[in-house]
């Protein structure tokens, strides 16, 4: 991860954490501390459950008004819904007088009534409405404490209620299940008393239809002879007609073969009377066999088509026209008639005589059994509809007498359920009376609090480096210092962030520390700028509380243990503090000699215009007088950055060593202070790193300093 041009690694996570560790304990004892408190300042909530089956279909009196309203996906639904009416509350409010319990007002509900008050809201209400308004609020209140769930998969309705009087909490779930029962069990009983009085009028609509039927059929029988139907249709079809079509049949039969002596003969008369026939006579005879033949055509095409078909009547006109000549030719013929034949030829027309006549006996015959079939026939179809409209009554006078049965039935059910107290809403679990609190649950909170703390108290952290922008590492600041030489580096060490006051001494008191060795570096560097017969060196920084006087102090105590003769200048004119951190006694020069063997201290005296005794001549004077006596001077100046009084000391061209602290100056400030430097054409001799973090010292040497530099 990159940040700012950083490359952030896991270790710089560990280390920010092991950084931060007394805040994140901190928080972590703050919020589990809260949390122990809480524990005891919330009041324990109890809660209870009834566990109610809801049955899908009513009981089986219920039957005729599901087959009358189909049933509906959302029953369930809907009986949760009626749960949650007021109606079943109000039961429960008023049983357990919760109305009336007084709750003590708060601050808050004194202002709202307040404002009301002001506002012109607060009406005069009568008893009743007062009650009324109580039992709403009481509803409202209980809603709140009142939980619906349904298991799924079932037709179980858990309900559970919370408070925190555990008596309480079992009386109220035990109330609402027990008036949702009773609400159940009132609107079961008005759909029965609903479908009763359905019933009784669907009862009295089919009595009448009932009635109508049996008079209906009765008149029936009565006026139409439907009695016996079926045995007369039998008659007339197996002893009637089918003897009828029968005796038809053979009639058709024996006509056919007429017709064909008819023909035969014919042909053979024709034949004789050709050659023996002349006069008036034989034209009589000619027209008589036309007439036969025209009755033998008429004969087969009615057994093709009705009287009424075109060739039939056109036939029926010429036998008409035939018959009449035929009858002034038997006028003409009797007063001249020849007797010319033979006796073959008269044996011939006997012959031919009978068989017309058979032939016209047997036609009259099958018209007569036409006829006859025709009116079997119509007569059946009377029969046949007479039953038809029969069987019709019958069926509605069925029906009507099974739903006559069917809607007594379900109403005497009915009037058996009213008196029944058996509803399809019960109870199979009531509450018991809770034994633990459900909240708080203390345990857990004191767990989760030592998480939530220690989250918190890492996200704070975290949130804590990332706003900090002040320059932490030895590459940021060898960035922002440019081409100037770095004399030391100073590591921050955790044990001694709480011995802070042996900070100054520290190389007296443990020259063999990790910090001792480093200001014996720094010591050798600085002697390394002394090869010019340079003496006095100035210490400064850009912000107060880098180190720049821990520095200067631990600096000279190692010049003075190198043998040096060694004079270091408190010149921080406004918090002059070094000569605190020594035990001292005064000379006859004005300096403070320190237990350190060569430590001189010189303390400013206590001025007014601090930038100008820094340029005094009597400050020069003594600077000057130092110079010839001490080995090195070391002056500790005020920083940059706050005040001017460093800058009269950088106008006398001392060498400047700079101090910058890790974590505590700003990349902006730093670059100020250089700025400013820059301007007054300082002489920095080099730059020195206090206070840096130890996860900036590699690995390689970090156990070198912890094992060999902790003494």
């Amino acid at each position: 991860m990159s940040q700012s041009g950083k490359t952030v690694h896991l270790q710089d996570y560990i280390h920010i954490v092991k950084k931060r560790f007394v805040f994140i304990l901190f928080t972590i004892l703050f919020t589990f501390s809260a949390t122990f408190l809480l524990n005891h300042l919330l009041s324990p909530i109890y809660s209870a459950e009834v566990r109610l089956l809801i049955e899908e279909k009513l009981q089986d009196v219920n039957i005729t008004r599901n087959s009358l309203l189909p049933f509906q996906e959302e029953f369930f639904d809907t009986q949760r819904e009626i749960f949650e009416s007021d109606p079943v509350f109000e039961v429960a409010v008023l049983e357990l007088d919760l109305h009336n319990k007084v709750k003590k007002g708060s601050i808050l509900t004194a202002i709202k009534a307040r404002v009301k008050s002001l506002l012109g809201l607060d009406y005069d209400l009568s008893p009743e409405q007062k009650k009324r308004h109580s039992i709403e609020n009481a509803i409202k209140g209980l809603r709140k404490q009142v939980f619906v769930e349904a298991v799924r998969g079932t037709n179980i309705l858990i309900i559970t209620a919370e408070d925190k009087d555990p008596v309480q909490v079992k009386k109220i779930v035990n109330s609402l299940a027990k008036s949702f029962v009773e609400r159940s069990l009132y609107l079961k009983n008005k759909d029965t008393m609903d479908a009763s009085t359905y019933l009784k009028g669907q009862l009295k609509s089919v009595y009448e239809k009932l009635t109508k039927s049996e008079d209906k059929l009765d008149v029936f029988q009565f006026t139409e002879e439907a009695i016996s139907l079926d045995k007369r249709i039998e008659f007339l079809v197996e002893k009637q007609i089918i003897v009828a079509e029968k005796e038809l049949e053979e009639v058709e039969v024996d006509l056919e073969e007429e017709r064909e002596k008819v023909e035969v003969f014919h042909a053979q008369v024709g034949k004789e009377r050709g050659k023996k026939s002349s006069g008036s006579f034989g034209t009589y005879k000619i027209l008589k066999e036309q007439q036969l033949l025209l009755e033998l055509k008429k004969n087969e095409l009615r057994r093709k088509f009705t009287n009424q078909h075109p060739d039939v009547i056109a036939i029926a006109e010429q036998l008409s026209l035939l018959k009449s000549r035929i009858s002034k030719e038997d006028k003409s013929s009797k007063k001249g008639e020849q007797q010319a034949v033979s006796e073959f030829l008269q044996s011939l027309e006997k012959e031919f005589s009978e068989a017309q006549r058979n032939y016209r006996v047997l036609s009259v015959r099958r018209d007569k059994l036409t006829s006859q079939i025709d009116t079997h026939k119509d007569k059946l179809k009377k029969l046949l509809n007479k039953k038809s409209d029969y069987l019709v009554l019958k069926r509605e006078l069925t029906a009507n007498e099974k739903l006559y049965e069917l809607l007594l039935k379900k109403e005497k059910e009915v009037g058996i359920e009213s008196t029944l107290k058996v509803g399809h809403v019960k109870i199979i679990q009531k509450a018991s009376l809770p034994v633990f609190p459900i909240r708080p649950k203390k345990l857990l909170n004191l767990v989760a609090s030592i998480f939530i703390g220690f989250f918190l108290g890492v996200g704070v952290a975290f949130f804590r480096e990332y706003m900090d922008i002040s320059v932490k590492t030895k590459t940021e600041i060898d960035a922002l210092m440019g081409g100037y030489p770095l004399l030391g580096v100073f590591h921050e060490q955790e044990i001694l962030k709480k011995e802070k006051h042996l900070l100054p001494s520290i190389t007296f008191t443990n020259p063999n520390s990790m910090l001792g060795e480093s200001f014996k570096i720094l010591r050798q560097n600085v002697q390394f700028l002394m090869q010019n017969n340079q003496k006095t060196f100035m210490l400064t920084s850009s912000l107060p509380s880098e180190g720049k006087t821990t520095i200067a102090t631990n600096l000279a105590i190692t010049f003075a243990m190198s043998e040096k003769k060694v004079l270091l200048m408190d010149c921080d004119l406004r918090k002059p503090k070094i000569h605190n951190y020594f035990k001292t006694k005064p000379t006859n020069s004005g300096l403070l000699q320190t237990e350190v063997p060569g430590l001189y201290l010189f303390q400013a005296p206590k001025i007014e215009n601090f930038g100008i005794y820094l340029e005094s001549d009597e400050f020069i004077s003594v600077l000057e007088e130092a110079k010839n006596e001490f080995d090195v001077i070391l002056i500790d100046s005020a920083p940059v950055n706050l005040v001017s009084d460093t800058s009269s000391l950088i106008a006398q061209e001392i060498p400047l060593l700079f101090v910058v602290g890790s974590g505590h100056t700003t990349e902006e400030q730093l670059s100020r202070s250089l700025e400013s430097l820059k301007i007054l054409k300082s002489n920095v001799a080099g730059y020195i790193i206090s206070r840096l973090e130890m996860k900036n010292i590699p690995k390689e040497y970090k156990a070198y300093y912890e094992s060999y530099f902790s003494d």
